[in-house]
């Protein structure tokens, strides 16, 4: 039993590091591309994601609601870079600086105001920790932990 729970908490470890990564890298090939740290990366991933939970709740399927997901972010940055930070683009470096931060929560109030602000779930296929007894866990318990570690962890 606790080997699937450390089986588990250590796909969400590297899960979360993925997301991190994820997020380091959207910053540094947005401020190499356009000379701008932009802050409002986290509202527009926020935004893309209720638009992707919303149309699959609404029986578009997986495969197609990403595509129009993809589609909505490049024309939301296409507006956020043409109306947003091209008129500013011979200003301040600070100017720039601040205008992403408050651009954020006006994408953030829009999504909630287009797609509401309710907690949405989405079933990403992944086992749950009632389905233990998956050929995936069984096959981990037979190799994980090693047995020198056996005594040690279980």
């Amino acid at each position: 039993m606790r080997i699937s729970l450390a089986v588990e908490v250590a796909v969400g470890g590297v899960l979360s590091g993925v997301m991190s990564a994820l997020v380091a890298i959207g910053f540094v090939l947005i401020c190499k591309t356009s000379d701008v740290l932009n802050f409002a990366q986290g509202a527009t991933a926020l935004f893309t994601a209720l638009t992707f939970v919303r149309l699959v709740e609404h029986g578009v399927p997986f495969a197609v609601a990403r595509m129009i997901t993809l589609g909505i972010m490049g024309l939301l940055g296409l507006v956020t870079g043409c109306a947003v930070l091209r008129p500013l683009a011979n200003r301040a470096t600070m100017t720039l600086f601040m205008a992403t931060p408050g651009l954020a929560p006006m994408i953030e109030g829009g999504a909630q105001l287009i797609r509401g602000s309710q907690v949405h779930a989405l079933d990403p296929g992944f086992p749950t920790r009632s389905s233990r007894s998956t050929a995936f866990s069984s096959r981990i318990s037979t190799w994980w932990p090693p047995p020198r570690w056996r005594w040690w962890c279980c």
